[in-house]
């Protein structure tokens, strides 16, 4: 059963010491010390620098020169006695004031220690950081920050609680397990440590939506992988106003260029992916030639990259053949491609995962030059952020595949370059003019 806040008040409370008196001072006795020396009396002569009457000479109980008399002497001390006794009283109620001060301090520290280690705890898909956990994943619980050498339980989906463990001298505990297939299903879990309830810490729900988290989350039984990316179709290419077809690149090599501020080596790394998975169509960089042009810009909210496809009907060459190699610049043929990058979310969702930028990029310029490429999304889509549902660069989402490692054309990918250019397009060299007086069809 959790305990209430009154109770972990008293139970950090009960049996700890004097919090003052810790420190070296006595709330007693060094009160006390200091009223015993220097008492004054009603003749403003301190009482322990007086003689005693006893001392002085004489029967007399009021004879002059004495400079005492029994009576006087006994008004003195029992005023003595009764400043004693106030004085005392009021320092007993000093010391106990300072008591209940110290008790009181000392509780408000017991809750301050007790609300510093409730620590957090976190769930994590250790196979494959930031996707939904299925069969075959290591998952790992990991408590951090709370009560040193505390028992450490759960409460899964309302069964009673399971003692799992002790937290270490820094109140830290993990475990790791192998999801299987009899612990497919959906779970809520809340953790304790000595009985107060540790709260969770989970990734950025915006950028990281399949992230595990807790108390509630899902494992899953392995998906079949997205298949060959089929050909786009022919409305996604703009044709200025002339036929609609889909369009392919009619030469090769296709010259790039690359504007954006994650820097060159970021388009060449994904080019260089591309063109060792491929060999149909080949991609050089090109200052003049500017086949692909690779540039950061503003897109939707959510979107991290775009690809978009010009024909030869937006080319001042449309209806004229090749100069190089004689083909016939239609709409079926390629003019150029922009791949705008989405900066802003890059750097957003690289922060949220703890990437670099420049991997994250890099990852989405390979997506987008399948695009280039005339590559549609695979299929199916089945979005439940699992490793297994990715089997190719043309997943749709960067999440789950830039953490599943899919980051290069897989062979479904080289199926669909293979299938969407049988054979690979005539040579023209870069910068050449394309286009010459001849008309075609």
């Amino acid at each position: 059963m959790r305990m209430s806040s009154s109770t972990r008040s008293w139970h950090f409370s009960l049996g700890r010491p004097n919090c003052l008196s810790s420190s070296g001072r006595d709330n007693t006795s060094g009160l006390h010390s200091s009223c015993a020396a220097g008492r004054p009396s009603h003749s403003g002569v301190p009482m322990n620098e007086r003689p005693s009457c006893h001392a002085i000479a004489g029967p007399s109980i009021s004879g002059a020169g004495s400079g005492c008399s029994r009576h006087a002497e006994s008004g003195r001390l029992t005023a003595a006695r009764n400043y004693r006794a106030i004085s005392l009283l009021e320092k007993k109620g000093a010391a106990f004031a300072m008591r209940l001060l110290s008790l009181f301090v000392c509780v408000c520290l017991s809750m301050s220690v007790a609300s510093a280690q409730t620590g957090s705890v976190s769930l994590r898909n250790v196979s494959y950081p930031f996707t939904s956990l299925e069969v075959g994943n290591t998952v790992e619980v990991r408590i951090t920050g709370a009560a040193p050498f505390g028992t450490v339980t759960v409460v899964q989906n309302g069964q009673p609680p399971y003692v799992f463990g002790t937290t270490n001298a820094f109140g830290d505990w993990s475990v790791q397990a192998v999801e299987t297939q009899e612990y497919v299903g959906a779970y809520h879990q809340v953790w304790y440590v000595n009985g107060v309830e540790v709260p969770p810490i989970n990734p950025d729900p915006t950028y990281l939506p399949y992230a595990p988290r807790l108390p509630s989350f899902n494992v899953y039984s392995n998906s079949l992988p997205s298949g060959t990316p089929p050909v786009l179709a022919s409305n996604q290419f703009t044709s200025c106003g002339r036929p609609q077809a889909t369009a392919f690149w009619r030469w090769t090599p296709v010259g790039y260029y690359s504007s954006t501020a994650f820097g060159n080596s970021v388009v060449a790394t994904a080019i260089s992916r591309w063109n060792s998975a491929q060999n149909k169509v080949s991609m050089q960089y090109s200052s003049s030639a500017l086949d692909i042009w690779v540039y950061d810009g503003s897109l939707p909210a959510g979107t991290f990259g775009a690809t978009a496809l010009y024909t030869q009907g937006c080319s001042p060459c449309y209806g004229y053949r090749n100069e190089c190699n004689g083909t016939c610049m239609n709409s079926s043929a390629m003019y150029y491609s922009d791949i705008i990058l989405n900066a802003a979310a890059i750097n957003a969702f690289s922060a949220a995962a703890g990437a670099s930028a420049q991997n994250v990029a890099s990852h989405i310029v390979t997506h987008e030059l399948g695009h280039a490429l005339q590559l549609d999304h695979s299929q199916p889509l089945i979005k439940n952020g699992r490793c297994s549902e990715v089997g190719s660069i043309m997943y749709e989402s960067v999440n789950p595949a830039f953490f599943c490692g899919v980051i290069s054309p897989t062979s479904r990918d080289v199926t669909a370059v293979n299938s969407a250019y049988p054979s690979s397009p005539p040579y023209c060299p870069l910068g050449q003019n394309y286009c010459v007086g001849n008309t075609c069809p």
